[in-house]
């Protein structure tokens, strides 16, 4: 099986052009990133790149991998994309002076869940200097 780290370190070099700058691309170190090279030609049982005095090319198996690395990869980050828009991301914090009728809090809260988009919803309670204090810390919990 491909690993995805591999297809990336794959990647890199290919955009990059050298092993070195592909190895900061990927935040990690030149040796690495060849052993990473190494397993993923090992794995398909040919020879990606032709390597000369600080000089790289594809070979012509480099060239079709290219193709669908590119794919895969693609495919790869429309996943993550799908999956992290259906993620709830929205966040509502409110803060809530301890004075208030809890049966008040409950309705006013249930009305805005039903009458909005909000996904997550936080609930801080506290005296109304504590809460003032939290929003001028840019805070919304204690």
């Amino acid at each position: 099986m491909i690993e995805r780290y591999v297809l990336r370190y794959f990647l890199a070099v290919v955009d990059q052009g050298n092993f070195t700058r592909a190895a900061a691309q990927c935040r990690i170190s030149q040796p690495t990133l060849s052993v990473g090279i190494a397993k993923l030609e090992a794995s398909l049982g040919q020879t990606l790149f032709l390597r000369n005095n600080r000089r790289i090319e594809l070979t012509p198996s480099g060239t079709r991998f290219a193709v669908h690395a590119r794919r895969i990869e693609a495919e790869f980050a429309a996943a993550e994309r799908d999956l992290q828009d259906t993620a709830p991301t929205k966040l509502v914090r409110i803060g809530v002076a301890t004075t208030l009728p809890p049966s008040w809090i409950a309705a006013a809260l249930g009305r805005a869940r039903r009458a909005s988009t909000i996904e997550r919803l936080e609930v801080v309670e506290g005296r109304s200097s504590e809460l003032v204090a939290l929003l001028d810390r840019g805070r919304g919990s204690t």
